[in-house]
């Protein structure tokens, strides 16, 4: 029985990677950098990846190469970094008038309440500084 079951067993065939030689592969390895280069949208660049099932990694390299060229053209990488909103605590310490000020601990009530109590602590502090930078003005 074991002898008829092996005999049964069909052996896994794994695709050996297409010869570099090959000009079969050198003709579509070209076309297909060309594609690259003149891909309109990321998806019809990373698509071309399609097409090169078969090859092995060194292979692929030029083409993948060539795909992460022209999407970093038609996408740039953002070289500022996004620059977010200060945090609520930053807001608090740079308030500039007491109006601003009063929005801001609004704000405060919206947040957890574990960090209330130290945002508040910073509400307090900051309207102080307010209030007394406005009588040092006055004498």
């Amino acid at each position: 029985m074991p002898a008829e079951e092996a005999a049964a067993v069909q052996p896994i065939s794994i695709e050996p990677p297409v010869p570099a030689e090959d000009p079969g592969f050198q003709n579509l390895l070209s076309d297909l950098l060309n594609r690259a280069a003149t891909a309109t949208t990321p998806t019809e660049a990373t698509a071309l990846t399609s097409y090169t099932k078969p090859w092995s990694e060194a292979q692929r390299k030029p083409l993948v190469d060539a795909i992460h060229k022209r999407l970093n053209e038609l996408n740039p990488p953002e070289h500022t970094v996004v620059k977010e909103p200060p945090s609520l605590m930053a807001q608090i310490q740079n308030a500039k008038d007491l109006t601003e000020l009063d929005c801001l601990e609004i704000e405060v009530s919206t947040r957890h309440a574990d960090i209330q109590p130290k945002l508040m602590g910073c509400v307090k502090r900051r309207r102080f500084e307010l209030e007394n930078q406005g009588s040092e003005v006055r004498q």
